[in-house]
């Protein structure tokens, strides 16, 4: 868990620190089949479920996501476990705030810090 790294953190939000995730380097690239019952993710540690942002549990998830995500030299791969039976997108326009409509944000933070870290957004509906 993220209250792990931390310890030491003079910060007076240590005991809400994120959660965090190690992500394990691969010799081999995963299959990109997106079926995560292949033997190639059967490996691969998942993530704890989602939860609201907010960590109110009023907001709790009705469905569970996870994650998985390895890396090699050239890429980092992720393949999101979604049990979400009914997704839908309405946003079309670059650069609009997807996470209004259903998406999946990954946050790669190397240092830990939660400053400086890296956001990836993907959206249902196709961007021009």
């Amino acid at each position: 868990g993220g209250a792990r790294a931390a310890a030491g953190c003079d910060c007076a939000f240590a005991g809400a620190y994120p959660r965090s995730y190690v992500v394990r380097r691969t010799r081999a690239p995963p299959p990109l089949t997106g079926d995560y019952t292949d033997a190639f993710w059967a490996g691969v540690a998942a993530s704890e479920e989602f939860v609201d942002i907010t960590g109110d549990p009023a907001l709790a998830p009705r469905f569970a996501t996870r994650f998985k995500m390895v890396y090699d030299d050239d890429y980092l791969y992720v393949l999101g476990i979604m049990e979400e039976p009914e997704v839908w997108a309405h946003l079309t326009e670059d650069n609009t705030v997807i996470f209004n409509d259903n998406d999946f944000e990954v946050f790669v933070d190397p240092s830990g810090t939660t400053h400086n870290y890296k956001e990836i957004e993907v959206g249902l509906q196709p961007q021009p």
